[in-house]
């Protein structure tokens, strides 16, 4: 439904999304795979219940930042 509803705005947008590959591969790369690999390696580190209380507060920090 998501598709239909901005197919219209994506067509219309088409020349920016072209000329701004680099900027997308990045936040593909970096901003989101390297940062979850970084927090599956991070929890080798700590205990269940400090990671459940980090699961647990994440929206609260995303909030608030």
């Amino acid at each position: 439904m998501g598709l239909i509803w901005s197919n219209t705005e994506l067509i219309e947008e088409w020349k920016i999304i072209n000329e701004n590959w680099g900027v997308i591969i990045y936040l593909q790369l970096v901003a989101t795979a390297l940062v979850i690999w970084l927090q599956t390696i991070a929890k080798r580190w700590i205990g269940s219940e400090e990671a459940a209380l980090l699961y647990t507060l994440e929206p609260i920090f995303a909030a608030k930042f």
